[in-house]
């Protein structure tokens, strides 16, 4: 499966329930109901991120990265479409944002992930 770094919605519906495909929602529990696309695995962003006084924000334990998204199917065969509700800050990848790595810039296998777009 070929998706863009930026997936727009129209083109993520065409994909959705290819086997290679792996929607994670990381939006805010209480906006997740209603903004979820159908199929997607609803991840805490806390459980992708670490924290050392006083930082926050970080990259985890590659060990703690690797168990979180084990647990929600990921292999390397699968392409990882990640989106939040706050315009991509905590989904998008750090070519988007040079200041801000995120949690995915050790997730890309061979480049198989996407930012939904708006």
């Amino acid at each position: 499966m070929e998706l863009p770094l930026i997936v727009e919605p129209e083109r993520l519906a065409q994909s959705l329930g290819a086997e290679n495909l792996l929607v994670v929602d990381l939006c805010k529990a209480e906006t997740s109901a209603s903004t979820q696309v159908p199929g997607a695995v609803r991840l805490e962003y806390a459980s992708v991120i670490a924290s050392r006084n006083p930082v926050g924000g970080l990259l985890p334990e590659a060990s703690q990265l690797g168990h979180v998204l084990s647990a929600l199917g990921l292999t390397p065969a699968h392409h990882l479409v990640a989106y939040d509700d706050e315009g991509g800050g905590k989904a998008g990848p750090p070519s988007l944002d040079p200041g801000h790595a995120g949690p995915w810039c050790g997730v890309a296998v061979e480049r198989r992930h996407s930012c939904l777009g708006k």
